[in-house]
């Protein structure tokens, strides 16, 4: 017990280390890892951290210095100029304004980016959200499978502690990527790398046997790929394939995955039959159709800000059935910015996507990490959307924003920054 202590306080005193010395770095960082806790749970606390991150940054001479410094990177601009055009479109919306600015303002959680930037450019900083958000998906893990054995009764079920079973599916699955990552390269105890290994297992097992959400599956299947050709020294080809492989088999092997995968399939399948009965597949492929037909409306500049849902009811108005229900929301990440933000919107987002995983990854495991994150949002991107989730949104800014803090922009994007400044 007394040596387990000991490594505890070790670990405990490694992480304190790891802040930022200056005050006000030190408390914006603290901030932002209580949002990454918050963001699984409460959306009241979240509102509160970010409400001190304002003021923070408001009232900190350091803090606005280095905001300023951050807007500067490329990467940082283009996220902005994405959240400014989503603020342009108001003004063709056919809603009412209130409505306009609640869509604007949903998609704030962008200017995590630069605040992440600003604040975690410190290499030594970079661990403390990764250990954040292993060690409180860690919690959600024992907790999750707690009920799941009937041990105790929480605010909800196994496969919906974290917000619903898809965002628990996404949160656990990344954080064993980061587990792993741990291992590998951070942890050096055995004891050490033994509690991490126990939490992957739990964090695994968790997605085989207790979640529903493919999104889940699917976030898995891509950060095992991504992991496996990245932290192979050879083979790269060979060994990400295999751990594909694995992961795919574990899912056809697991009866809750395997039914639910198989699920989605026959909903594919039968979605024409006019028999067919309502699914959450099914209805998504009718919010697709719909959704190009509002495109091909409207394709440069889209519906407007909030406009989807208007212009989503005139077109299925008189539908029968599950098949005319109004949505304001095609579940499908490119198609929902397409239609309602237009082409220049999603050419805005998709570049400043593009921005930041084309900054370099040789020898920069951290900027790998964020990327890998993203990589899986844009995979889940053909049947949701994540990067305005509430969970989703604030975990791939804050996370992703941390980690490219202190590095590059693409070589071409700082020439392009160069040649506009000096024009």
């Amino acid at each position: 017990m007394a040596r387990f202590t000991t490594k505890f306080n070790g670990l405990k005193n490694s992480l304190m280390d790891r802040f930022d010395h200056r005050p006000a770095y030190r408390y914006a960082q603290i901030l932002l890892l209580l949002v990454l806790v918050s963001i699984t749970r409460s959306p009241p606390l979240t509102s509160l951290f970010e409400l001190g991150l304002v003021l923070l940054f408001l009232f900190s001479i350091e803090l606005r210095t280095a905001f300023k410094s951050a807007l500067g990177d490329p990467r940082v601009l283009l996220a902005l100029a994405f959240l400014l055009w989503i603020g342009l479109t108001m003004l063709w919306s056919p809603v009412d304004w209130e409505l306009r600015l609640d869509k604007w303002w949903s998609w704030r959680k962008i200017v995590y980016l630069p605040m992440a930037v600003a604040v975690f450019s410190e290499p030594r900083s970079k661990i403390l959200p990764i250990w954040t958000i292993v060690i409180t998906a860690g919690v959600y893990a024992v907790l999750s499978w707690g009920v799941y054995f009937d041990l105790w009764t929480l605010w909800a079920g196994a496969s919906n502690l974290i917000r619903n079973h898809s965002t628990q599916g996404i949160y656990l699955s990344f954080a064993a990527f980061l587990a792993t990552y741990l291992i590998l390269f951070e942890v050096r105890s055995g004891l050490g790398r033994s509690i991490l290994v126990a939490m992957i297992l739990l964090f695994v097992s968790n997605q085989l046997f207790v979640l529903t959400g493919r999104t889940g599956y699917l976030t898995l299947f891509v950060l095992a790929v991504s992991g496996g050709w990245y932290f192979s020294a050879s083979h790269r080809i060979v060994v990400s394939a295999g751990i594909g492989l694995a992961v795919a088999l574990m899912l056809a092997l697991s009866p809750l995955a395997s039914e639910r995968i198989e699920l989605a399939v026959d909903n594919a399948i039968t979605v024409e039959d006019q028999d067919s009965d309502f699914s959450s597949l099914g209805v998504r492929v009718i919010f697709w159709k719909n959704g190009l037909e509002l495109i091909q409306e409207r394709p440069l500049l889209g519906t407007g800000a909030d406009g989807l849902g208007y212009r989503y009811a005139e077109l299925v108005d008189g539908t029968q059935g599950w098949r005319g229900q109004i949505t304001d929301d095609l579940h499908q990440q490119y198609l929902n910015i397409w239609a309602e933000f237009g082409l220049i919107g999603l050419i805005i987002f998709l570049c400043c996507v593009l921005s930041c995983l084309l900054t370099n990854i040789n020898n920069n495991p951290w900027v790998f990490l964020g990327s890998a994150l993203a990589l899986s949002y844009l995979a889940n991107g053909i049947a949701n959307g994540h990067f305005n989730g509430f969970t989703e949104g604030r975990l791939i800014w804050i996370f992703w924003g941390a980690m490219l803090a202190g590095t590059p922009a693409h070589p071409f994007l700082q020439r392009l920054r160069r040649r506009s400044g000096a024009v």
